[in-house]
């Protein structure tokens, strides 16, 4: 009698991929690219023949085609890379990162032969890199007001000579800075381009107005209450404050002319 030997299974072959390499030909592909150049291409030709970002054009491109690629592209990078930043969540993380990939859109030249994705990749990765090592340089050179040993010379003499009433050199600068900061908004405003702008330019004024019944403890904490107030949610307020970005280089020069 002959027993039959059934042979093993064949193990499948495994294929790993480079970080990115399978999810960047699903999420940011030829469709994204063309979107981002007809982002750039989105301009409007004022009467002296110059052009100026058609700011309603860009915005509707950018949430539809462009922010999905975006917003994947970094959370790959935190997941392979493991960025951090300390007291940063890490939605905060890749809303500031989307914020800044969203200022330089018009920075990736086409014709310079880099493929789009190639480029806002290592962009991005720089960016997050920087921004961890920023953060974790915070932590290496925190030291516990409570650890006197730690502190340096001129850190006890300056808690010593602390006064709880500011000088009057003190009151004027802070004097001319609500000031400044009110006419600052003021011309925002007029800049405002659309309805959520507007609305992050009053939360803010609102935060102003009542900085001191407010504890702002970090840029976190500042952005959740705008958050709060206007009710926008993680990406659009990202997308309203790059665009005010740009906005407020431009109204501080007329303001401290």
């Amino acid at each position: 009698m002959t027993t039959q030997v059934t042979p093993p299974p064949q193990r499948k072959k495994i294929t790993r991929r480079k970080p990115g390499e399978k999810s960047s030909k699903y999420y940011f592909d030829d469709n994204t690219q063309n979107a981002i150049i007809r982002f750039q291409e989105a301009v409007i030709v004022q009467a002296d023949g110059t052009t100026k970002p058609d700011h309603k054009a860009r915005d509707k491109i950018y949430a539809v085609e462009i922010l999905p690629a975006f917003s994947t592209l970094i959370e790959n990078l935190i997941n392979v890379y493991g960025y951090h930043a300390i007291f940063e969540s890490r939605d905060d993380l890749k809303n500031e990162c989307l914020e800044f990939l969203y200022g330089v859109i018009d920075k990736w030249k086409k014709d310079r032969g880099s493929k789009a994705f190639a480029y806002f990749n290592i962009v991005a990765k720089h960016w997050l890199t920087i921004k961890s090592k920023q953060a974790a340089k915070i932590v290496q050179n925190y030291v516990s007001i409570d650890n006197r040993d730690a502190l340096s010379r001129q850190d006890v003499q300056s808690i010593e000579d602390y006064n709880v009433l500011p000088s009057p050199e003190d009151v004027l600068t802070n004097q001319d800075y609500a000031k400044n900061l009110k006419a600052l908004l003021a011309a925002l405003q007029d800049k405002a381009k659309t309805d959520n702008e507007k609305l992050c330019l009053k939360a803010i004024q609102t935060i102003a107005d009542n900085i001191d019944e407010i504890e702002l403890l970090s840029k976190r904490a500042v952005m959740t209450y705008i958050r709060e107030i206007t009710g926008l949610t993680g990406k659009q307020l990202s997308m309203v404050l790059s665009s005010l970005k740009k906005q407020y280089k431009v109204a501080k020069e007329e303001v401290l002319r």
